[in-house]
């Protein structure tokens, strides 16, 4: 199966620390160092500084042209090329441009691959939180965007509060 996801050409983070994403084309590497191109977003911080991140589908193959995806989202460190994680559990952008956001402070991401690496153990620990709080965001944010649908359904009345009149 191939996900086909149509990505928007920007976006603007509602959160802190405020980040924008743009569509960019970016050079992905394979386990044998062969460069691949794919649309990517690539943060940007508020002050126009590049993060050294993006996000894009998981990638199934390289082998096959065009790439063939996957239906989660991956991060990528863009000096290298290289995936930094991925997570079956991340289906959506929301959630994708919240682990980017949660991660990009935790180094200074456009270095070359091989200073990061020095701290891989640390980093990869770290990335890992941030993807649990992302996708416990993202959570808790559909629960509640739900229990605001039910009480619309049953007349107004929403949960946690007494009737109002």
């Amino acid at each position: 199966m191939v996900a086909v996801v149509t990505i928007s050409d920007s976006y603007e983070s509602q959160g802190e620390p405020f980040m924008r994403f743009e569509v960019q084309t970016i050079t992905v590497r394979d386990q044998y160092k062969i460069a691949h191109p794919l649309s990517a977003m690539v943060g940007v911080q508020e002050d126009g500084m590049p993060t050294g991140l993006a996000y894009h589908l998981g990638i199934r193959s390289m082998a096959h042209n065009p790439i063939e995806y996957e239906g989660w989202y991956s991060l990528t460190h863009l000096a290298s090329g290289l995936c930094v994680s991925w997570d079956p559990s991340v289906k959506d952008e929301a959630t994708a441009r919240r682990w980017l956001e949660l991660i990009a402070s935790l180094a200074d991401w456009t270095q070359p691959g091989c200073i990061l690496k020095q701290h891989a153990s640390r980093l990869q620990e770290q990335v890992e939180v941030a993807c649990r709080q992302a996708c416990a965001e993202q959570q808790a944010e559909e629960q509640k965007r739900e229990e605001v649908k039910t009480a619309a359904t049953l007349g107004g009345v929403f949960p946690g509060n007494a009737c109002l009149e």
